[in-house]
């Protein structure tokens, strides 16, 4: 009992010394916690190739996301194409593009691994000049200053150019063609917000002009894409798909590469 009595206060020392102890220690665990993250480098926002596959060759330059669009434009060149990826890359493409982008049909400068293929057959694919298969991603981010200058494309080689500029259109642009059916053609385009456009066709017959809706967004400098989707005519609006590409030219709108404008083209002028 003696003994009883001589240890009791020596084991509520001991309990109070280890109840001590253990919150000494909790501070610093919460001082841990509560370090702030850093931030991520550009470099780690991207998919490596799968391990032992050989990379193929590094291209660089705007990859584009948005309705009807999913495109890769090398640096130094306007030539367009449609991307297509595994499930992961694809999320990855999109999820990061959603994150960073600030508009409809913004771009965003990517370096990739990757090859060109042979042009698509169907689908919305087949409006593009090629298809161009990812690997890996190797950077992915919005654009700066410089981004294509002294870029390196494995069909380009060293560009030396400038980065791409976002286009920026409103109002409309109109021109007059001659007609086969008709005394003639007034065809009006007209640029509203969220990349949206239209096409009017008015052939000065009397009859409701031909309404073509869609969206556009900027390719390379002065030089953009038109996605149209809609055609309206006076039996009603049904689907179309058709691109169309202009090069802008002070007040003017030329369009370029395979359009319907026959030989003498087509030129719009700004209203």
């Amino acid at each position: 009992m003696q003994l009883l009595k001589i240890l009791l206060p020596l084991f509520v020392i001991l309990f109070l010394w280890g109840c001590s102890s253990g919150d000494s220690e909790a501070p610093q665990e919460t001082a841990d916690s509560t370090t702030p993250d850093q931030p991520k480098a550009e470099t780690e926002n991207k998919i490596p190739p799968a391990p032992g596959i050989e990379p193929l060759p590094l291209w660089e330059g705007y990859y584009t996301f948005g309705h009807e669009t999913n495109t890769f434009q090398p640096c130094g060149t306007i030539d367009v194409y449609w991307v297509k990826a595994d499930a992961a890359i694809q999320s990855y493409l999109q999820s990061e593009y959603e994150k960073l982008a600030e508009r409809n049909y913004d771009q965003m400068f990517v370096q990739i691994h990757g090859e060109k293929k042979a042009p698509a057959k169907d689908g919305f694919a087949a409006n593009y000049d090629h298809i161009f298969e990812i690997q890996s991603v190797a950077l992915f981010r919005r654009l700066k200053d410089g981004d294509c200058r002294n870029a390196k494309n494995p069909e380009a080689g060293n560009t030396g150019e400038d980065p791409a500029t976002m286009v920026e259109f409103s109002g409309s642009y109109s021109a007059q063609l001659a007609s086969a059916s008709s005394p003639g053609r007034i065809i009006t385009m007209t640029f509203s917000g969220e990349n949206t456009v239209e096409i009017k066709t008015d052939f000065l017959n009397d009859k409701p002009a031909i309404v073509e809706k869609g969206f556009w967004h900027s390719l390379h400098n002065d030089v953009f894409k038109i996605d149209l989707n809609e055609i309206i005519t006076a039996s009603g609006a049904r689907p179309m798909k058709e691109t169309l590409s202009f090069k802008r030219e002070g007040n003017k709108l030329i369009a370029v590469g395979n359009h319907g404008y026959g030989s003498e083209g087509l030129t719009l002028e700004k209203k």
